[in-house]
C-alpha cells in the first residue's frame, strides 16, 4: 500500500535505536518516535499497543490516558496539529512538498 494514501490502521510499536516509536504495517512507514523534538501521542501509542504481537512485545502497556497532545514516552505536551501531521505523513514529514500539500489541506 502507498504511504501517501494509507489510513495507517494497522499500527504497531517499534523499537528504534535507543527509543520507541510507532510504525504502520500496511505501508511499512515509521510514523513517529520519541526523540528530541519528535513525539508520539498517547493516542497513537495506545492504538499500537492493541496490535502488538504478544510474542514479540509481551504484555506491552498502553498509557492510562489517551491524549493527542502528550508524548507516551517522555510525557511532554506538544501541538495536536503536529501530532496529526506526523501520523498522516509518517516518514514523508521530511519531504517539503508533502508537508506543503498537507498544510494546504489542513490550514492552521
Amino acid at each position: 500500500m502507498d504511504r501517501n494514501t494509507c489510513p495507517h490502521a494497522n499500527v504497531v510499536p517499534e523499537v528504534c535505536d535507543q527509543t520507541l516509536g510507532v510504525a504502520c504495517n500496511d505501508c511499512n512507514t515509521l510514523l513517529g518516535v520519541c526523540w528530541m523534538d519528535d513525539h508520539v501521542s498517547e493516542k497513537l501509542w495506545n492504538r499500537a499497543c492493541k496490535n502488538a504481537d504478544p510474542v514479540e512485545w509481551g504484555d506491552v502497556k498502553p498509557c492510562e490516558q489517551d491524549r493527542d497532545d502528550f508524548c507516551f514516552l517522555c510525557g511532554e505536551q506538544f501541538s495536536a496539529r503536529d501530532a496529526q501531521k506526523e501520523a498522516d505523513l509518517g516518514s514523508l514529514v521530511d519531504d517539503p512538498d508533502a508537508v506543503a500539500d498537507w498544510e494546504k489541506k489542513h490550514p492552521a
